[in-house]
């Protein structure tokens, strides 16, 4: 019989061991006991760690318990705080990223296949995996070690999930789908549906043509799957077509954002980042380390190079190479953007200019009229 659910607390750290796992510098006792992460409005133990990341967080600073913090080397603290023990960071963003995991409890259960789940006789399991309640499981799937699926999500035939991967409530992986190791795929994402591509036909005069008043669209069927690498993470309702022959491709590393769209056939590199809401149209390829604004959107058959930043709402239209910021609807490169603003900014006066020339050929004008 399964176990019932459990989340583990995370466990209590010492002021020491979260300097050394931050690379901070280290004042005061380092052996204070921390029990949670506040925000400096957040206090309310004495174990609370503050975090002064920045001005605004300094400024909401206020009388507390607490007896410990962590601080970005650059600001300048208030006088008369009597706290026992403190950690100042050089890059407070990067310590972030290395000191919230220390404390996030992760959903675990014990190992094994709830009573409620259907598994088919066909699909293999790790032994230290875990199988949600009304979740299905499909024919020949393959669940790697330490994988949990939590409840009510669905894995088509032939998929494959890595170790140690995360699938949150809702989750739809379809047939033939590779999740790599370590991937984190949150509640009602969509992986492998088919993509968006249609033929038109018909018309008056029988062309395949969408100016022909009377067209109707022939389906394409989607005959590829979905690929996923290492440490991929996808975000709510985030969708990933599958590709009409080949598959779809999300590199090691990249995180996306919640209610991403990304269509049949595209490439994504490694590490790149997409914003919620961002939308990739079909067949298109970003090189490594791309970054996408929130509501932005790149058009069918493009290339984003590497290491190139698509500013937020911007629409794309046309190849952006590496290393490019691109923003605006149509996106346009960072620099045309500022001489474009620049040039906006320049009316007033130019028109303000236009009039007294205006005024002074009025008065010429008159003056010749009267000789």
């Amino acid at each position: 019989m399964h176990e019932s659910y459990s989340s583990p607390q995370p466990p209590v750290l010492t002021l020491a061991a979260i300097a050394r796992a931050v690379d901070g510098s280290l004042k005061g006792d380092g052996a204070l006991a921390v029990w949670r992460v506040v925000r400096p409005d957040q206090v309310a133990a004495e174990a609370d760690l503050v975090l002064l990341l920045d001005a605004q967080g300094l400024r909401s600073l206020r009388p507390s318990d607490a007896c410990c913090a962590l601080i970005a080397a650059d600001l300048e603290l208030p006088s008369g705080i009597p706290w026992r023990g403190w950690i100042s960071v050089e890059q407070p963003r990067l310590a972030l990223a290395r000191l919230l995991p220390l404390f996030a409890a992760k959903p675990r259960q014990a190992a094994g296949v709830h009573p409620n789940a259907v598994v088919e006789p066909s699909a293999r399991i790790a032994a230290d995996a875990f199988v949600g309640p009304l979740s299905y499981v499909g024919e020949n799937v393959e669940i790697g070690a330490g994988v949990c699926v939590l409840s009510n999500c669905t894995l088509g035939a032939n998929c494959r999930i890595g170790d140690g991967s995360l699938l949150y409530p809702g989750v739809r992986i379809g047939e033939r789908v590779t999740v790599g190791r370590r991937a984190i795929i949150h509640g009602n994402a969509c992986i492998g549906a088919d993509g968006f591509s249609f033929a038109p036909i018909g018309g008056a005069d029988g062309g395949n043509s969408m100016g022909s008043e009377a067209w109707e669209p022939a389906r394409i069927p989607s005959l590829g799957s979905v690929m996923i690498e290492d440490d991929v993470e996808i975000g709510a309702c985030a969708t990933i077509d599958r590709g009409t022959l080949g598959d779809t491709l999300i590199r090691r590393g990249t995180k996306i954002d919640n209610l991403v769209m990304v269509g049949h056939n595209s490439r994504i590199g490694e590490c790149c980042l997409l914003a919620g809401q961002s939308g990739i149209a079909g067949s298109c390829e970003l090189e490594d380390r791309v970054v996408m604004g929130g509501q932005s959107g790149i058009a069918d058959h493009l290339h984003i190079g590497s290491h190139a930043v698509i500013a937020a709402s911007a629409g794309v239209s046309q190849h952006v190479p590496a290393h490019a910021v691109f923003i605006d609807n149509p996106a346009v490169p960072y620099a045309r953007w500022q001489e474009r603003w620049r040039s906006v900014a320049r009316l007033k006066r130019m028109f303000g200019e236009l009039e007294r020339l205006k005024q002074r050929l009025v008065q010429v004008e008159r003056s010749l009229g009267k000789g």
